[in-house]
């Protein structure tokens, strides 16, 4: 059940959630032009790699290009970390996007 709920919410546009919530008037900002811009680069990045056959994952769930760019842009208070997996001839495999616990 943890994954179909983990997909369903990284999956939900954040203009549905604007809009479920009011948007502007109850306090939902619209995303920083700056924030959309870096989640659209990384997400051309993974289709890239998901084109060449490498899997992606988010925090051991085999994820789409959109999920990881969307978590590791607008994941409140998580860092991620890529692990880039490889076999016998170092071809790049999987990436796997695991949350680091950064000290303060």
């Amino acid at each position: 059940m943890r994954e179909i709920y983990h997909l369903h919410l990284l999956m939900t546009p954040f203009c549905v959630w604007s809009a479920l919530w009011g948007g502007e008037e109850k306090g939902v900002s619209a995303i920083p032009r700056d924030k959309k811009e870096e989640q659209s680069e990384l997400c051309r990045e993974l289709k890239d790699y998901t084109c060449a056959g490498v899997r992606l994952w988010l925090e051991g769930i085999r994820s789409t290009p959109e999920e990881i760019a969307n978590a590791c842009c607008f994941g409140e208070n998580r860092t991620y970390m890529r692990d880039y997996i490889r076999n016998d001839r170092e071809e790049i495999t999987d990436i796997a996007f695991d949350s680091i616990k950064e000290d303060i």
